[in-house]
């Protein structure tokens, strides 16, 4: 029941947090816990399926290549059809490939189940940020972007004790069963529930679209942020969503409880951080301290906590991994660090960009850390540290590369630059 804009402008913030906010993070909770249930039922994938290290990996990763091939593409339609319609689609595409994973028997079905499901997941996080921009005050997004995120990683936490709680009862297939179920339920309610409105700016012909898109992989200000946007949202999201379990299991030794009992503790962490650096760099701006600033700082972070599992600190793994996730709760605030500078009618497709980057990102290194990590096989589908080492160790330096070229080569005193002015004139 879509409906009309002049209907729609009565509604009261309780009633767009109902019925935007709550609609839209349903569905990307369940995105979010798609992208991460691999972790726990790693082993159980590697023994159904007869598959290796590698293989587990590029599986896992399907979906984040699926995500980032599907970004910019889904960026035009939601701009030009809207977020309703787009993601209430979409999720019949996940549902369908989770039904399809379920019923695979190897490695190809499960492979063709796995992509589409990042294809059908590919809007759930860009659609929420779209809706807020038709819905919301301008000034409220950073906040609510940071708690749309948050409220989706709760599918994260699901994916971890409870995933593990229920499949003492039952099988990882019935589990995808369900969640295909839910994510129906998901494309119905927003289908019926959100009200729908559309953006009251004629919309940029696609030629032009593709012209400004061009420019934005030109700009110095995306060139110097694209490595980070690279390394550290996709490793953050290729360890979280799959190998912290593995680690946890081959390196630390934990038993499979233990390994869901830590994934959720990480995961949590990971919730809590996602709103509480949202929060601090709300309070921080009005003291002249950029959300790119935050977002470097947690990407030190990162780098660190990714080079001391490279030390395999089994005795404090519990702790570790919690803190870990605190900090790659605030490296999202690149986002908005970068879009920040680019004028407001190319924040859309400057958001699509990056997250290009960081879904490839995590395709690319959670396939080769299995590949790396496949090289010490211990038997019973294990793996012995040493690979885990070689891997995280060579990652936190790149990764530490990647940051400095950041912090050396953004243009300081650039802002709403001649990519607005040449292609974009009417954008500033």
């Amino acid at each position: 029941m879509a409906a009309t804009d002049q209907h729609t402008q009565q509604l009261s913030a309780t009633q767009l947090l109902g019925c935007v906010f709550l609609p839209f993070g349903i569905g990307y909770l369940i995105s979010d816990l798609l992208r991460t249930v691999n972790a726990v039922i790693a082993g159980r994938l590697s023994v159904e399926l007869d598959v290796s290290a590698g293989e587990l990996g590029f599986l896992s990763s399907l979906f984040f290549l699926a995500f980032a091939l599907c970004q910019l593409p889904v960026g035009m339609l939601l701009d030009r059809f809207g977020p309703r319609r787009v993601e209430s689609l979409l999720l019949l595409v996940a549902a369908a490939g989770c039904l399809l994973f379920a019923s695979a028997r190897g490695l190809t079905g499960a492979a063709i189940g796995r992509t589409l499901i990042g294809i059908g997941a590919s809007a759930c996080l860009m659609a929420g940020f779209k809706a807020f921009a038709l819905w919301f005050p301008a000034h409220r997004l950073a906040t609510l972007n940071g708690y749309l995120m948050a409220f989706g990683a709760l599918g994260g936490v699901a994916a971890t004790r409870p995933v593990e709680a229920f499949l003492q009862l039952s099988s990882w297939r019935a589990l995808f069963v369900l969640v295909a179920i839910g994510t129906v339920a998901a494309a119905l309610l927003l289908w019926v529930r959100v009200p729908e409105r559309t953006a009251s700016t004629v919309p940029v012909p696609f030629r032009a679209q593709l012209q400004e898109l061009a420019a934005i992989f030109r700009d110095r200000r995306f060139l110097a942020a694209a490595p980070t946007t690279f390394l550290t949202l996709g490793l953050a999201m290729a360890i979280l969503g799959l190998w912290a379990g593995p680690w946890l299991r081959d390196v630390a030794h934990f038993s499979t409880t233990e390994v869901a009992q830590t994934l959720l503790w990480m995961t949590l962490s990971y919730v809590a951080s996602l709103a509480g650096w949202a929060t601090l760099a709300g309070r921080l701006a009005a003291r002249g301290v950029t959300p790119l600033r935050l977002a470097m700082l947690a990407t030190l972070l990162l780098c660190i906590g990714t080079a001391l599992f490279a030390l395999a600190p089994v005795r404090f793994a519990g702790l570790l991994w919690p803190l870990y996730a605190l900090a790659a709760g605030g490296t999202p605030l690149l986002y908005a660090g970068v879009t920040s500078t680019f004028p407001a009618a190319l924040t859309g497709r400057v958001n699509a960009a990056l997250n290009l980057l960081a879904f490839a990102g995590a395709f690319i290194l959670q396939w080769l850390i299995g590949e790396v990590v496949g090289w010490w096989p211990t038997g019973d589908y294990g793996y012995a540290p040493r690979g885990y080492q070689l891997a995280f160790g060579v990652l936190a330096g790149i990764q530490l590369l990647a940051l400095l070229w950041l912090a050396f080569g953004w243009p300081v005193t650039a802002r709403h630059g001649e990519i607005g002015r040449a292609v974009c004139p009417a954008a500033e």
